[in-house]
């Protein structure tokens, strides 16, 4: 059975999801339905998908076409999919700059915006999202270390 899903990121960013399987379907729909809709540094809904790939590293995330921030994406080990950077938030080039010369003074202003907007909703850095119950409302707090790591059903991508 072949499964296709459409889904809109953003304004003019439109995805078209193939999969043979429910649950690949349903991971990658769950990757671009959990992603910002407007730009965390000036609002803009104006978003488009970008890679960079300096030296020997290659990053992907969002780009806001108006004020130039980026939303970036993590890479899993395995290298078997993308994850939103929720508690990174949107870096101007500035901040991404700063980040790379190994400055920590990100980390002590609170690593950008910490929670992203995303049609009304704030993340306060937490991903994945808690799974269970439909609909998206009702997310766990984010492991804080030391709490229990028992949550090993969420569904990597």
């Amino acid at each position: 059975m072949s499964i296709e899903i459409r889904q809109t990121v953003g304004t003019g960013i439109n995805v078209t999801i193939r999969a043979d399987k429910q649950k690949e379907a349903v991971e990658a729909a769950a990757f671009f339905g959990d992603l910002p809709t407007q730009c965390g540094k000036c609002g803009c809904t104006n978003l488009t998908f970008t890679v960079r790939r300096p030296e020997t590293y290659v990053y992907y995330g969002l780009k806001c076409k108006d004020c130039l921030a980026e939303f970036q994406f993590g890479q899993y080990k395995d290298q078997s999919g993308l994850f939103p950077k929720f508690s990174e938030g949107w870096k101007t080039y500035q901040e991404r700059m700063s980040d790379a010369a190994g400055s920590d003074d990100s980390q002590q202003r609170g690593g950008g915006q910490g929670g992203q907007s995303r049609g009304g909703q704030s993340r306060g850095g937490q991903y994945p999202p808690a799974r269970g119950g439909g609909g998206g409302g009702g997310r766990s707090p984010a492991r804080q270390s030391g709490s229990p790591q028992g949550d090993d059903d969420d569904i990597p991508f």
